[in-house]
This record gives structure tokens, C-alpha cells and sequence, in this order.
């Protein structure tokens, strides 16, 4: 708990590094500019900080408390159906002359319920090589600290960036099963633009990453247990030689990236981003010989290409998205030797999970001093193939997607109504599963099934958010409230989420 208070000391502290530059802009038409789609219609800042300074973004500050519930029954097996959540989140974005700097710090309680097959942390960075008992559990509580923050300089003819993210996460559950995760990551980018002519530059980036996770679990009635612990290697295979013993792991990671941008200097206009990056970890056993039993290896490309085209008080855009991901998992085999020590006997690549998706979306914004209103109708293509290579094992999965997501805004006096809303449908094309060896009666295997089965429904998906900005006597402050929910309808199960967050901006 000191912990905790001290965190948020952190928090308060850090939100007024904008508030030194402050203008005679109100607070809530900043507001109007900086949740209008355009802004963040390119991501070309996620991969290079250097590019902040071509933002349109207004400086802000926003302290707020979050509460978030999800319901249902549809979802990953490994990662929970259901779970609840508190946040308190300070940022801040502030541009002065030259200079841009932004951060954002946030804690999050959570608690998470129907996991089932998956004991560690943070699956969709570890996957597949998890701990798991056969049993799960409801009440899985997690606490996660995040930092970023970052600075950028925008000079005559060149602009150059730097920005440091970092989160920690715990997670543990007072009752059998008990994991115990400590899980870190750690991300540095930098990156550089030229200006080519008076419009647009050209620039590029890099990132390297250290990710580590402590992962272990206990049984405080170890006599009454009844569930059995594996070294999942995906698609039900395991580590047999170590099923039901070594109950500790590490997952020591890390990463790397570069990226290559043409992007305009006012905002808007055509932009290209195209980048790579690679992910590696291995999961070494926490005894005494640290064995290593599995790695990951996997790379990333990724592509965007938008343009953005204002006539009067309109503007027109398209963006297309694309990448390719192949991750490849390599275990070895071990013997024990006459002293009872565990001998490596051979490695060799077995696990593979290759991902293709694409995305076209489009965007229709009317916007005058007072109105606006948006719709961003969009289409995406998904393909999945995982296969392990030991057990004949492979499923396969494609689907398109398709729905719009429109907007308004509207200033009433100096206040500020903000609605959003989503309309998708996801259409399977294709889809097959191959369970070499498995038993349909076993619970390894149904629980496959329900990924598969999940993974590869039709879903019908809707949501609405809705966001009222108050503005206070004081001309730069206001509060807000917003509320968020969302419903997803699979063929057999369904999601249901709701959000309220409370703020301050200024």
C-alpha cells in the first residue's frame, strides 16, 4: 500500500509539465482539436518520436481515475473471460517553440477471472511456452506501474526524438493455485527526420527493448492438490520430463527494431511508414543448472501508407495497414544422468505461428468552429497458421472484417459533448484444426477447442462512448466524465464491457 501512495505522489508530480505553457486557447476547444480522428489517423509517431513535432496535437495535462468490467464468456482460455479493473493515469503533451515534451504515468488494479491453462504473465508476449496446472482459477490480481516519457526537438532543417517506456506488473492469487509473476519491459526509441522541401521529410528510427519475467507457482494445500503442472509447447504438447516439478521459470527477452518514414511537416498530406521489428526470449528453468527449455524468435514487418486531404472545412483520408509476423519456438530435450542432473540431448525448432493482416480504412470529416462529425468505415483481412512440428499439430484460421465507426463533436458554450460509437461484423473464411494424438475426452483438449472455436467464429461487434468536458471559471481547466461500453456476440458466446473514467484537464 506505501507502495502504491508513493506511485501516485510520482503521478501528481508529474502531471503539470505542461502547465508551464499555457495560451489563451480554452481548455475544451484544445480538446475539440485533439480528440478529432485526424489527429491520430497515422501512427508514424509510435515508431519515431522525432515525428511529435509534425503533430497537430495541443498542449494538454489530463489526471484521471478509470473503472473498467468486462463480463462474458468469450475470449482466450489462457488469458480470462472476465475481469475488473482501477486505473489512475496522469499525461501530459506540451509544445514550446522548438521544444516537445510529452508523458504519460499510470497504476492499474486489476483482477482477472476464468483463466484456465496458463499460470504466467503477459501471454501474448510468451506465448506458447507458458506454465500451466490443469485446474486455473478465478481472482487473479494484478498490479501494473507504467512510465513513458519523451522529448523531441524540431530544428531548421531537422527534427530528432527520444522516448523511454517502461511497466512493471504483479501478479499472484490468494488461493491454490498461487502464482507469483514479476514481469518487466523496458523500451528506448530514438529517431531523426530531414526536411526534403517545405512540405514533407524523410526519417527513420530505431528501438531496443529488455524484457525479463520471473514466473513461479505454489500450492499452500499441497496434499489436496489435485491439478497437474505442465510446460505448455503449444497446441497441448508439453515438456513432459518436467510436468508436475520445476515450478519456477525465467523468461529473459529482448528486442530490437528500426523503421524508415516520409511524413509531412504540417500534419497532414501523404505519409509512408514501413518497419521491422524483432522479439526473442528464452524460458530457462529457476534451479540450480538454469536450464534453458524453450526460446522465441520472432520478427515483425509492418507497413502503413495514409493520406489525409483538407478542402474547406472537410477533410477526406484513406490509410492502408499491413504486416507479416513469424515467430518461431525452438525446445530442447533433456535426459537425466546417473547423479540425478538433467542432460541436454538436442534442440531444434518446432513451434511456428505465422500472422498476416491488412486494413483499409477511410475517413470523412466535417468540422467547423463548433460541429464536427466523422465516419471512418473500414475493412480488414486476418490469417493465422500455427503448427508444432512434433505432434503432426496445426491450426489454421483467416477471416474479414468490416464495419465504420462514426463521431460527432459539439461545443455548447464552452463546453464540450464528444460521441463515438463502432459497428463491425467479422466473417470466417476459412478454418481447421489438427490435434494429432490428443484424446477428445481430455481437458487439454478442450480447452484447444475453445481457443479454436473462438478464434475462428463470426462475430457481430457494436460500441459506444460518450464524453462531456465541463469547463470550469477558470478559462484553462475543465472536468469530464466519459462512459464507454462495448458488446461482442461470437456464434456461441458473447464479451460485454463497460468503462467510467473521471477527470481533470488543464
Amino acid at each position: 500500500m506505501i507502495k502504491n501512495f508513493r506511485f501516485i505522489s510520482i503521478l501528481l508530480f508529474v502531471v503539470p509539465i505542461g502547465s508551464y505553457a499555457q495560451d489563451s486557447i480554452s481548455v475544451t476547444d484544445k480538446l475539440y482539436n485533439n480528440l478529432s480522428p485526424v489527429i491520430n489517423f497515422s501512427s508514424a509517431t509510435n515508431y519515431n518520436p522525432g515525428a511529435k513535432v509534425y503533430t497537430l496535437r495541443e498542449n494538454l495535462s489530463d489526471l484521471s481515475l478509470v473503472y473498467e468490467k468486462q463480463t462474458g464468456d468469450a475470449g482466450l482460455v489462457q488469458t480470462g473471460t472476465a475481469f475488473d479493473d482501477y486505473v489512475i493515469q496522469a499525461e501530459s503533451y506540451t509544445r514550446k517553440g522548438i521544444h516537445h515534451l510529452w508523458g504519460k504515468v499510470s497504476y492499474l488494479k486489476k483482477h482477472s477471472d476464468n483463466i484456465k491453462w496458463n499460470e504466467s504473465s503477459d501471454y501474448s508476449n510468451i506465448y506458447p511456452y507458458v506454465f500451466a496446472d490443469s485446474i486455473g482459477g478465478d481472482n487473479l490480481t494484478g498490479d501494473k506501474y507504467s512510465f513513458m516519457g519523451g522529448y523531441a526537438q524540431n530544428l531548421k532543417k531537422m527534427a530528432w526524438g527520444i522516448s523511454l517506456d517502461y511497466w512493471a506488473l504483479m501478479e499472484y492469487r490468494s488461493v491454490d493455485p498461487r502464482p507469483s509473476n514479476n514481469t518487466s519491459n523496458l523500451v528506448f526509441n530514438a529517431g531523426l527526420n530531414y526536411k526534403i522541401s517545405g512540405e514533407y521529410a524523410v526519417g527513420g528510427g530505431l528501438f531496443l527493448r529488455k524484457y525479463k519475467q520471473f514466473s513461479s507457482i505454489a500450492f499452500y494445500n499441497a496434499l489436496g492438490r489435485k491439478s497437474s503442472l505442465y510446460h505448455l509447447t503449444g497446441l497441448g504438447s508439453d515438456a513432459f520430463l518436467f510436468a508436475n516439478n520445476q515450478t519456477a521459470s525465467i523468461f529473459n527477452g529482448k528486442g530490437y527494431g528500426a523503421n524508415l518514414q516520409f511524413l509531412p511537416v504540417n500534419g497532414k498530406d501523404f505519409s509512408a511508414t514501413f518497419a521491422y521489428e524483432n522479439f526473442s526470449f528464452e524460458k530457462q528453468l529457476n534451479n540450480k543448472q538454469n536450464l534453458g527449455l524453450s526460446s522465441i524468435d520472432e520478427g515483425k514487418y509492418i507497413s502503413e501508407i495514409s493520406y489525409l486531404k483538407q478542402i474547406g472545412k472537410r477533410i477526406l483520408g484513406a490509410k492502408v495497414e499491413a504486416s507479416y509476423t513469424d515467430r518461431q519456438g525452438t525446445e530442447s530435450k533433456f535426459a537425466n544422468n546417473e547423479n540425478g542432473e538433467y542432460v541436454k540431448i538436442s534442440s531444434e525448432k518446432q513451434y511456428k505461428n505465422k500472422r498476416t493482416s491488412a486494413n483499409l480504412t477511410l475517413i470523412y470529416q466535417y468540422k467547423d468552429i463548433k460541429t464536427s462529425w466523422y465516419a471512418m468505415p473500414y475493412v480488414s483481412y486476418f490469417n493465422m497458421d500455427e503448427s508444432h512440428k512434433a505432434t503432426s499439430r496445426n491450426m489454421k484460421i483467416s477471416n474479414l472484417g468490416f464495419g465504420i465507426n462514426p463521431g460527432l463533436a459539439r461545443m455548447i458554450k464552452k463546453h464540450l459533448i464528444h460521441v463515438d460509437a463502432n459497428l463491425g461484423y467479422i466473417q470466417k473464411l476459412s478454418s481447421g484444426i489438427e490435434l494429432t494424438g490428443l484424446s477428445p475426452a481430455k481437458s487439454l483438449t478442450r480447452f484447444l477447442m475453445a481457443d479454436y472455436d473462438y478464434l475462428s467464429s463470426n462475430a457481430f461487434i457494436s460500441g459506444l462512448s460518450a464524453r462531456f468536458d465541463y469547463a470550469l471559471s477558470q478559462k484553462n481547466r475543465a472536468i469530464y466524465i466519459k462512459g464507454t461500453w462495448n458488446y461482442t456476440k461470437y456464434d456461441d458466446v458473447h464479451s460485454n464491457f463497460v468503462g467510467v473514467q473521471l477527470g481533470v484537464v488543464f
